[in-house]
């Protein structure tokens, strides 16, 4: 090793140190993993003979972290929870069988085999991303792009709905449920109770998944976590999406879930008429999808709402009243 290699390990090992000791970024999960990632960068790499020029710690949240990786290629290495991660490859995977602006998979190890934590070695996203863009024209046509690609992607069969585990497998469970689980490991349903009422709570979920709008759904590969900051884009004369990272925890569902999720609130306008224009180019909606829409768009208000510390509870009790009734019509 290098004098300056061993340096960007120190480095990379005094950055770890502090996220691991942050309030915000630290936690339980993450902290065995950052107090040895100077470690486990070494034995995750060594078998690729790299030549490796530099390590840099990009992010850290609680359930997340991603290390950049500078040599004979630029690779990032992402360490997270075993589903999570289980979930991201398949869409890689299924990205690159297509050839989307998806990072590409160079190794992953699912099994814990190589070290104690799960992780993907895949093809690093230059660049910022959509949710840094301010030129509300680039954004517009950065979303465009974004919009066409998973539209693409949505283009492909999943084999079922939800995520395949770490082995492959999918639980031949209906939308309706994999819903559910969603909601309940995001803590939405627990958090709903708590701020309106266990009894009102429960309601408004029970009433919401037993639509029968959500029975036909036909499983398709989906991002199952759209977010202009998953969008990374070059801009130089004009702007390029240069791939789509990350995904969420379901990757087999419906593709109008991403579309709303496109359309939340807290979403710059640009990005969310972008989205559209990209995403319809071809095909428009049909009423049954823009209905379907309509639906997931409810449940991404009530998600944002639980996430402002400023709402009013009262306020969000008397929405979810008239939502659960509507629903109920």
């Amino acid at each position: 090793m290098t004098a300056s290699l061993e340096e960007c390990y120190r480095t990379l090992q005094h950055d770890a140190d502090a996220a691991a000791f942050d309030e915000q970024r630290g936690s339980a999960w993450n902290r065995p993993i950052l107090n040895r990632i100077c470690d486990y960068s070494a034995i995750i790499l060594n078998p690729l003979n790299m030549r490796v020029r530099a390590l840099a710690l990009i992010a850290v949240s609680a359930e997340r972290i991603v290390l950049k990786v500078s040599g004979s290629q630029n690779v990032s290495i992402v360490f997270a929870p075993v589903e999570q991660l289980a979930a991201e490859v398949y869409i890689k995977r299924v990205a690159a069988h297509k050839h989307l602006p998806f990072p590409q998979v160079i190794k992953s190890d699912l099994s814990y085999n190589t070290v104690p934590a799960a992780y993907v070695i895949a093809t690093y996203l230059p660049g910022g991303t959509l949710a840094d863009i301010t030129e509300e024209a680039l954004q517009r046509i950065g979303a465009r792009q974004d919009g066409r690609a998973l539209g693409a992607l949505h283009g492909n069969v999943a084999p079922g709905l939800g995520a395949p585990n770490p082995t492959g497998q999918w639980k031949n469970h209906p939308w309706h449920t994999v819903l559910r689980e969603w909601l309940t490991e995001r803590g939405s349903i627990d958090l709903l109770a708590d701020t309106v009422g266990p009894h009102m709570g429960k309601r408004f979920w029970d009433t919401w998944l037993k639509q029968a709008i959500f029975a036909p759904v036909t499983p398709v590969v989906i991002h199952g976590d759209v977010n202009p900051k998953y969008a990374h884009v070059s801009v130089s004369s004009h702007i390029q999406l240069d791939g789509i990272d990350s995904s969420g925890l379901i990757v087999g569902g419906d593709g109008m879930f991403d579309v709303a999720a496109s359309m939340r609130s807290g979403f710059h306008q640009e990005f969310r008429a972008g989205f559209n224009e990209g995403y319809t180019a071809t095909t428009p909606l049909t009423p049954a999808e823009v209905a379907r829409i309509k639906q997931y768009l409810l449940i991404f208000r009530v998600i944002d709402a639980l996430a402002d510390d400023s709402i009013d509870r009262e306020s969000l009790a008397t929405s979810i009243k008239h939502a659960t009734t509507a629903l109920s019509t």
